[in-house]
């Protein structure tokens, strides 16, 4: 499952489609939240929680788009930011906890 999840990142990283983008995402977060569920992760409510949020925005801001109050380009640069952010704290902590429960042999 950690193999699909880096094959979907690269795939957003080379998107520029916002429809395609939302989806992506939604697809990666739930396979992340699966393993996270699997692994027993204490934060996976929260984890959840932001990644719920994300979702939310990009959806809210593809109606600003349609409605021009925000650009294409602005929201795109909201998802590369936010999502350098999240993979810097949010994501380097839970799949630490991962790890680490893979090492000692609690999950596959």
């Amino acid at each position: 499952m950690l193999k699909e999840i880096h094959q979907i990142r690269l795939r957003i990283s080379k998107t520029q489609s916002i429809e395609k983008l939302d989806m992506l995402y939604k697809i990666m977060f739930k396979k992340e939240e699966a393993v996270y569920e699997q692994c027993g992760y204490p934060d996976l409510f929260l984890h959840k929680a932001c990644h719920d949020e994300f979702i939310r925005t990009i959806t809210s801001a593809q109606d600003q788009i349609r409605t021009h109050k925000l650009t294409r380009k602005d929201l795109l640069e909201y998802i590369k930011l936010w999502t350098k952010r999240h993979e810097e704290v949010n994501d380097r902590i839970s799949m630490a906890f991962v790890r680490t429960k893979q090492l000692i042999g609690e999950t596959s």
